[in-house]
């Protein structure tokens, strides 16, 4: 019991040492090819144990920010390289053409996807999964006009993917949750209105295409919602 105390102020400490670091590369003040602090280096500069600045190397490499070679001072890896979906990263970009292009990038991932996810959730969903895809759209309703509708949004797509009982397109889904939490929400500044699409609840028809067990209905609901949000997105950035 103890021990807790120290062990708790040691990980934030390490978790704003990373932040630093993290921004310095993700804003460019570490350019891509550049040399990385070292383990020595981030013990002289931030006074903290060689055991910290080797688990701060370590996740400085998982991320993708890193290239550690034997013989080698670290380097830092170029953009394209770094891991996409990590919630830090993404967090830290100060770069609004970064955070516009992954933003584009993600919408066409989830415009191929999610229609044939829908599809798949509505022949094969359980009363159980339904319950939870209608338990994220619920919590959307009583969160209208809040910020915190976006999240719920997001539960609901993540619970249709789940309800497809396909690991690899609920690991997609789960790993997106993430990507659009902070790339869209928070960093691109996308509001609620976005998913008011036109006054027509999509989510609903999606909802109502689960609850009838028709894929083609669940399928081109899908299809309209992901066509009206990209509008949506288009129209606010020509404001």
């Amino acid at each position: 019991m103890g021990m807790a105390g120290p062990d708790i102020k040691i990980q934030k400490l390490g978790d704003q040492i990373l932040r630093i670091i993290v921004t310095r590369i993700v804003n460019g003040e570490l350019a891509p090819g550049d040399s990385a602090p070292s383990e020595f280096e981030i013990c002289g500069e931030f006074g903290v144990s060689k055991t910290v600045a080797r688990e701060m190397m370590g996740t400085l490499v998982n991320k993708r920010l890193v290239l550690v070679r034997q013989g080698r001072k670290p380097e830092v890896r170029p953009a394209a390289e770094w891991d996409v979906f990590d919630p830090l990263i993404l967090e830290l970009q100060q770069d609004e053409r970064v955070v516009a292009q992954i933003v584009s990038q993600m919408q066409d991932v989830r415009t191929i996807l999610e229609p044939e996810i829908a599809a798949r959730a509505a022949a094969d969903i359980t009363d159980e999964q339904l319950a939870q895809v209608r338990a994220a759209y619920e919590r959307m309703l009583a969160l209208a006009g809040s910020p915190d509708r976006f999240l719920a949004d997001v539960e609901f797509h993540v619970a249709l993917a789940a309800a497809t009982d396909n690991r690899i397109l609920t690991h997609i889904m789960e790993s997106m949750r993430d990507l659009m939490r902070v790339s869209v929400r928070q960093r691109a500044g996308l509001d609620t209105r976005v998913f008011e699409s036109g006054g027509r609840d999509v989510h609903k028809e999606i909802l109502e295409a689960l609850e009838a067990r028709d894929p083609d209905a669940a399928r081109d609901a899908m299809r309209a919602h992901m066509l009206l949000a990209k509008r949506a997105r288009a129209d606010r950035s020509t404001r």
